[in-house]
């Protein structure tokens, strides 16, 4: 199972839920922002894995003494992701690509679809031999403080724009 599952499985959710002319994309900060075309009416929604780790209390399970047969433990390593959800839209909010618009339509989203199932992942990587048919993947909201994603964008060297956060819980059935 690959973090690529969970971020493609991601952007096509978002994707179903933009308005026309909105794409949305899976780019660094600096490279979405700098392809945004507000003139010509396309904004941006962009999806950004920005830290992975191990689910600590998870990945030991399979461990066995040393004279037992060995059990294997799950296909799918258990990690925790935490994804950036960047809106580049219209300062217009009666337009259907406002920043305001393209917001209420990533929370719409993400609270519909609140766990990405096995069926969920596969199609994400159809074409693919690799196996997601025991993963599925939580979806939760997290708060960042302004501290928190002012050093994010400052880190990155990229302009602030309005940013969601979720972090992605990816486990075993």
């Amino acid at each position: 199972m690959s973090l690529a599952a969970v971020t493609i499985a991601l952007r096509n959710l978002l994707q179903t839920a933009m308005p026309p002319k909105v794409e949305v994309t899976t780019l660094p900060l600096l490279q979405a922002e700098k392809f945004v075309k507000l003139g010509a009416q396309l904004a941006r929604v962009n999806l950004l894995c920005h830290q992975v780790s191990p689910l600590a209390n998870v990945r030991n399970i399979s461990l066995t003494r040393i004279d037992s047969p060995a059990i294997h433990g799950p296909k799918v390593p258990p990690v925790n992701a935490l994804y950036l959800v960047t809106v580049y839209g219209t300062n217009v909010p009666e337009q259907a690509q406002s920043t305001e618009r393209l917001l209420e339509a990533v929370f719409q989203a993400m609270d519909q679809k609140p766990m990405l199932s096995a069926a969920d992942l596969g199609a994400a990587l159809s074409g693919t031999a690799e196996d997601v048919s025991a993963a599925t993947a939580r979806i939760a909201a997290q708060t960042l403080t302004f501290a928190e994603t002012g050093g994010i964008f400052s880190i990155l060297k990229a302009t602030y724009h309005p940013t969601l956060a979720y972090q992605v819980t990816v486990t075993a059935d």
